[in-house]
């Protein structure tokens, strides 16, 4: 029993500090990630007057709601892909993968149209500044889409 008891805090005083190492450390996964995360705010980066501020909301927002049903059955589809793959569907599987596709050349349509709009609403001077700190790229279609492509940032 005495035996039990000291392993037992033997292993709490090793989670411990393992724990106080990674912490440390910055941690593991996504906090570990937003260390590195160069944000850009194209407010202050580019002096967006308020009615270019205003003007880029409304696109943004219109760009989300015309993409947000899109984006939660293309979350399905690929849900349904997945079981799909698991079940051994061979015959259905190509045709899943057809079908994702074409939803997502169809959010990334509307995306670039956004994209497009913002960077028609810029100066000449503010142009000139985003090829200065890189968000010329993002404006220009080349951000990709998914979690590691926001808008808000990039990784180094």
């Amino acid at each position: 029993m005495k035996k039990n008891g000291i392993l037992l805090v033997l292993t709490l005083i090793l989670v411990f500090a393992v724990v106080q190492v990674a912490s440390a450390a910055g941690g593991m996964g996504l906090g570990k990630r937003q260390g590195n995360l160069k944000v850009v705010n194209p407010v202050e980066q580019l002096e967006l007057s308020d009615e270019q501020v205003s003007r880029w909301i409304e696109i943004h927002d219109d760009a989300y709601e015309q993409t947000r049903e899109l984006r939660i059955k293309l979350m399905d589809l690929q849900h349904e892909l997945r079981q799909l793959m698991l079940q051994g569907e061979e015959d259905q599987i190509e045709a899943k993968k057809s079908e994702i596709e074409e939803l997502r050349t169809e959010i990334m349509e509307v995306m670039q149209e956004s994209r497009e709009e913002c960077r028609s609403l810029l100066t000449e001077e503010q142009l000139e500044k985003c090829e200065n700190f890189g968000l010329r790229g993002k404006l220009q279609g080349k951000m990709r889409f998914g979690p590691n492509g926001s808008a808000a940032g990039e990784t180094e």
